[in-house]
């Protein structure tokens, strides 16, 4: 019993370990803030009000207060030091990967009311899919990335492990309170929380249907689920903006929704493919349509064995899993011009609980090897490969050369003798690749010197210049001053 219980503190300190050091490259030191971190990081320095923050959206995009919040916070604690906010974040993907073994394993309990040998390999496994593998690990590379998604996936496992403790004694209010705080944080984050209360409604039918259970639904749930309507009622009386027209565009059409699913599958599974985002015109490799038939042919045995009648409430679960993965997909589902690896992170938990779950079924199934720590020890060793290969590694290579050339970038910058207040800056040369520029010509100029009085825009040949000015030229991640006008 002790060397279990041994063997069992390994392997979940590996588990922390190797998710750790699978994403620890971001921590580089030629490494740098990359797209919006820059956008966050200016609005934060001269923007930020707490009052800012409300309960209900006020806008139908991009209305995510607690990541304004939280690049605040980083801020004020770290000021531009980019490594500092690359280990925070990594840091709490490690906790949340630590909620998804805690929750994964308190609804195991729940089910099988007591705890059985297992549960903890199928805890770990399904812990460790979400912590590794490579398609759920976008947001921790990204830290404007990591304000929304960690932080909303990280509320929303806090919601139903408290909604769970409520389920296990339906008197203890202060949990139900505790779930509606940190759904209301979680949607605060972003909107992809949106269906939690409907996915927590499938688990309580689910008690309520296989463990007889009687009581049912009780008012902490309908809490819950009056704010996701209030929300929902709030968010589509405001106006379209930029979900009208671009890449955020909304198309309700079911054949769309079923091709940005495909799409999705894709995706998902294209573990050869280095890309972060999709349209529906693009182009997908081999591995990724494989993984459609994968999914299907993984759908048609959950209900052949349903129609079977082969122990009914394992395959059912196995199947409200899947469910819970479209509903935590659902608001991506209506948006045909984007499908970016980022969005995996929420879905990410049920994911990894249904392919998790699958995985072990077809491994007691096959029955080669006895040991269950034999499958964990597989299941790392194979996610750990595919981080190492293909598209992951290729993606990484990719990223690290982004955050080389923004850091060379700034250090030219810092090279530059200051410019004066109210000067007018003309950028030569950028355009929409990643550098520190990206989503705002300047902002990064009024950090480094902080002064918020230079204004930036594009370099126009064509324009006259506005004296007190200077030109830069930006190629390839570095910039020379050009000319310089200073009245």
């Amino acid at each position: 019993m002790k060397a279990k219980i041994s063997v069992e503190k390994i392997l979940l300190l590996l588990l922390g370990i190797i998710t750790f050091i699978t994403t620890s490259w971001t921590l580089k030191n030629d490494f740098y803030f990359m797209f919006d971190d820059i956008a966050w990081i200016h609005e934060v320095k001269w923007s930020f009000d707490i009052r800012d923050f409300t309960f209900l959206p006020q806008s139908r995009y991009n209305d995510r207060p607690l990541r304004t919040i939280w690049f605040w916070a980083l801020y004020q604690i770290f000021g531009m030091n980019y490594t500092a906010y690359y280990l925070v974040t990594l840091l709490w993907h490690v906790l949340n990967t630590y909620l998804v073994f805690a929750l994964i394993k308190r609804i195991l309990i729940m089910i099988q009311d007591q705890e059985e040998e297992n549960i903890f390999q199928k805890s770990l496994i399904v812990a460790s899919i979400f912590g590794l593998y490579p398609k759920h690990l976008m947001a921790v590379c990204w830290l404007s990335g990591a304000a929304n998604d960690l932080i909303c996936t990280f509320f929303s496992l806090l919601t139903m492990y408290c909604y769970l403790n409520y389920m296990k004694k339906r008197k203890s209010y202060i949990n139900i309170f505790l779930a509606f705080v940190f759904y209301v944080a979680a949607m605060r984050s972003k909107e992809a929380a949106i269906c939690l209360p409907i996915i927590i409604m499938m688990f309580e039918v689910y008690i309520a249907v296989f463990k007889n259970d009687k009581n049912k639904f009780h008012y902490g749930y309908f809490i819950l689920l009056a704010y996701m309507c209030t929300y929902l009622i709030r968010l589509f009386t405001l106006p379209i903006g930029l979900t009208a027209e671009g890449q955020y565009k909304q198309d309700f059409n079911i054949i769309t929704i079923i091709r940005v699913f495909a799409n999705y599958v894709r995706l998902y599974f294209g573990v050869d493919d280095s890309a972060f985002s999709y349209s529906l015109g693009a182009y997908y490799t081999k591995v990724g349509n494989i993984g459609i038939v994968i999914s299907l042919l993984i759908i048609f045995y959950i209900i052949l064995n349903l129609i079977k009648k082969r122990n009914v409430q394992k395959y059912c679960g196995y199947l409200a899993s899947g469910v819970a993965v479209g509903l935590s997909m659902a608001p991506l589902f209506v948006l045909p011009n984007i499908q970016h690896l980022l969005y995996f992170y929420f879905p990410a938990v049920f994911l990894s609980i249904f392919f998790g779950l699958v995985i072990y079924d077809v491994w007691e199934k096959v029955n080669i090897i006895y040991s269950k720590q034999m499958l964990v020890i597989i299941v790392f060793c194979s996610l750990i490969l595919l981080n190492n290969v293909g598209g992951a590694k290729k993606f990484k290579e990719y990223y690290i050369h982004l955050g080389e050339e923004a850091l060379s970038t700034v250090n030219d910058i810092e090279n530059v003798d200051i410019l004066p207040q109210n000067t007018h800056l003309y950028l030569d040369g950028i355009s929409d690749t990643a550098n520190v520029f990206n989503y705002s010509p300047g902002y990064i100029v009024n950090i480094l010197y902080d002064d918020p009085s230079i204004v930036s825009e594009i370099y126009n040949s064509q324009a006259e210049c506005i004296a007190p000015y200077a030109i830069w030229k930006y190629s390839n991640g570095h910039v020379i001053e050009v000319e310089r006008k200073i009245e």
